[in-house]
Formats: C-alpha cells, sequence, structure tokens
C-alpha cells in the first residue's frame, strides 16, 4: 500500500501490487482522491514505483457503483495509469472494477502491439516531490492519525502531485530514504511539502547539491522535528533553516 506505508516498505520488494478506491482512505482522509477530471491517481503511482525494484505497477482500479462498466471512465483511468507505468489488474466476475472485459481486452491489446515501440520509454523527470513517510508516522497513533481529515504532509505530497501532471510537468517521487546524491544528481527542482520531519544528518547532501545549482521549494513548517532515529523531537529552529532562511515555523508559513 504505498499510500499508507508509514516507510515500512523500502525497496525490499519486486513490485507494488495493489488495490485503489476513489472514496474514503487511510491516507486521503474521507473524501479520497477523488475521480478525474477533480481528482489523479497520478502521485500514487509514482510513489508505488519508489518502493520496489519493478518498473511497472499493477492496480485494481475500483469504481463507485454509478461508475462500474462505463467504458469511457476505465479508459481514462487505464491509459492515464499507462503514462505512469501502471498496469490495471484485470479481474473478471469483481463488479468493483473499472470497465469490463471488453474494454479491458482492447486496451491490454493496445499495450501489446506498442510494446515493442514504447516499451522501454523512460520518463525525464527533473522536478522531485520528497516524500517523508517519518512525517506521516509521527501522526499516527493506535487509533488512527490524530487528524484523519488534516494529514499535513502527505495531503501536501498528493496536492503537489496531482498539480505537477495537470501542467506537463513530469516528476519523480522522491522518499525520504532514496535522498541521495545520486538521486538529486537528476533534478533541477525539488520540492519539499509540508514535510514536518526532516532529519538535519540529511541537510548536508541538499546544501550539496542546492550550492551546485539545484532548486528548492520548501513548505510550511517543514524540518520541525528530527527523524525516527530522535524519535522525532521538536526542534529549536527548522533543520532547512540554513539552505531557507527561515528560523521561526510562524515565518515560515507566511513565506
Amino acid at each position: 500500500l504505498p499510500c499508507f506505508s508509514l516507510g515500512w516498505v523500502r525497496e525490499q520488494l519486486d513490485m507494488v501490487s495493489t488495490e485503489l478506491d476513489w472514496g474514503w482512505g487511510l491516507a486521503s482522509g474521507r473524501f479520497g482522491f477523488m475521480p478525474p477530471p477533480n481528482g489523479s491517481y497520478v502521485p500514487v503511482y509514482k510513489l508505488a514505483r519508489e518502493h520496489a525494484e519493478s518498473r511497472f505497477v499493477n492496480v485494481w482500479m475500483y469504481v463507485p457503483d454509478a461508475q462500474r462498466g462505463k467504458q469511457n471512465v476505465a479508459n481514462v483511468l487505464y491509459y492515464q495509469g499507462l503514462a505512469n507505468h501502471t498496469l490495471p489488474m484485470a479481474h473478471p466476475g469483481n463488479h468493483r472494477v473499472a470497465g469490463d472485459d471488453e474494454t479491458t481486452a482492447a486496451f491490454f491489446d493496445f499495450v501489446r502491439r506498442l510494446a515493442p515501440t514504447l516499451g522501454a520509454r523512460k520518463p525525464i523527470q527533473e522536478i522531485g516531490l520528497y516524500y517523508s513517510s517519518s512525517s506521516q508516522l509521527m501522526t499516527f497513533a493506535p487509533g488512527g492519525f490524530l487528524d484523519h481529515d488534516n494529514q499535513e504532509h502527505m495531503f501536501a505530497h498528493w496536492g503537489w502531485g496531482t498539480a505537477l501532471p495537470w501542467l506537463h510537468y513530469q516528476y519523480r517521487a522522491v522518499p525520504e530514504w532514496k535522498l541521495t546524491r545520486e538521486t538529486l544528481a537528476g533534478l533541477k527542482v525539488l520540492v519539499i511539502p509540508n514535510s514536518i520531519v526532516f532529519p538535519p544528518e540529511d541537510v548536508g547532501v541538499l546544501r550539496q547539491w542546492v550550492e551546485s545549482g539545484g532548486g528548492l521549494i520548501v513548505t510550511a513548517v517543514s524540518g520541525t522535528r528530527v527523524g525516527e532515529r530522535g524519535n522525532f523531537d521538536e526542534l529549536a529552529a527548522s533543520s532547512l533553516a540554513s539552505l531557507t532562511g527561515v528560523t521561526e515555523p510562524s515565518a515560515q508559513r507566511e513565506q
């Protein structure tokens, strides 16, 4: 479950194969991701790829009762997924999934015919979108998230991850455990969206990249707590202050 991993699965996985629903979700609040054109699964696909070794993601695309069997709805989901290295899981007889047997067969026929020409394509991703599983874990309690409908970092990540493709910008999800010199070398811009946790020990590699010309966007109260090893202790000033020039959380909100 890439949108609810809490960082427990870190690359020790062949391929993400999961279920997705438009509505209520543990990491997406009571309204969920919402269907196109209001919402998008793309940020989930992007994040799923970073959890596993495979270039591809496999998903059961569930739809509400009113949308079941509608071919146009299925095609929107299928081809949006294909553009992001994601394929629908065909499940004959399961009426919760998008489309019908005819739509699914036509889609996979298209994939089969185009695979020799386009199968090896890779996106040029010069924007990175930081994902802090620690920020998610920090706000999770035995009864669930402290505020299910206000998950500060997760909702910011989903928001940026939805907006960027709508604006025709390719981006790569950058989980905190992949914030390395090698990952940053391929990026021109990195967005750190409302990441309450940003370990001070990770600032060094980020500083080297910024000093080499990388563009850094930091939003809201990012970097106000240490990482898992420090039990998420609160910092007197943001760990990112030396890069942003913003020390007080109140000032950070304004900027």
